[in-house]
């Protein structure tokens, strides 16, 4: 709550500055890479598309306040093919299982930007942080067994979960905050590269309730709130 009283006020104190202030706005599109831990399948990285605008109020010729939307989608494939024996009914047992997961979030930066001015691609270091409003989550499983024995396949089983559900007995947080480290380096006068590492605490992804008397059953995995992420920024005359 903290947190988005403050970024809210210095949203409000952006928007509100007279109009002599200098403002410039970029348009950003890059990819970026988060890890995921996925029960019994050990760690997965994958790149996905990220864009945004920025709106950069510079203080001075080096100090900037930086803000403004980033749009990003993150999916990730895992498939299992395993085989098992069964020496008494001398038959094999093939079990093919592949699970989907898909998230899209809107996130919010909000940083203080200093330049380097007579340095070579004039570096820019930023500090701060990233607010994220999940806006939909979906996991799909599909569970084939096969025994060889038989001409067709035996099951086949499907899960599908909302992410977001508060059926769930431990869904994913809607709303997540990272610090942002990032570094802007300027190409063009119109053309930058910003590199950023935005760095949150992990948690669980569970779908089912526990089981009486018992340790929880199922889950997805764990979701590491640490994102890397590159882009090129063109600024607006």
């Amino acid at each position: 709550m903290k947190v988005k009283i403050i970024v809210l006020v210095m949203l409000i104190g952006l928007s509100t500055v007279s109009a002599k202030d200098k403002w410039s706005f970029t348009a950003e599109l890059g990819v970026s890479s988060a890890q995921f831990s996925f029960v019994n399948y050990g760690y997965t990285r994958h790149m996905s598309p990220a864009i945004g605008i920025r709106a950069n109020y510079h203080l001075n010729k080096r100090l900037s306040l930086i803000s403004g939307l980033q749009y990003g989608t993150t999916r990730y494939h895992n498939n299992s093919y395993r085989e098992q024996y069964n020496s008494f009914e001398n038959e094999t047992t093939v079990h093919i299982e592949t699970s989907k997961t898909s998230m899209t979030k809107l996130s919010i930066p909000l940083f203080v930007s200093y330049q380097l001015r007579f340095v070579p691609l004039k570096p820019a270091f930023e500090i701060g942080i990233r607010y994220n409003r999940f806006l939909r989550g979906t996991y799909a499983k599909t569970t084939i067994y096969d025994r060889s024995s038989t001409p067709f396949v035996d099951d086949i089983r499907t899960e599908d979960a909302n992410l977001f559900s508060k059926d769930n007995y431990m869904s994913m947080p809607v709303n997540t905050t990272q610090v942002h480290l990032g570094l802007q380096l300027q190409l063009s006068k119109q053309i930058g590269l910003n590199i950023s590492r935005n760095m949150g605490g992990s948690y669980s992804v569970i779908t089912e309730a526990p089981l009486p008397m018992s340790c929880m059953i199922g889950g997805i995995g764990n979701l590491d709130n640490r994102d890397f992420i590159v882009t090129l920024n063109y600024k607006f005359d």
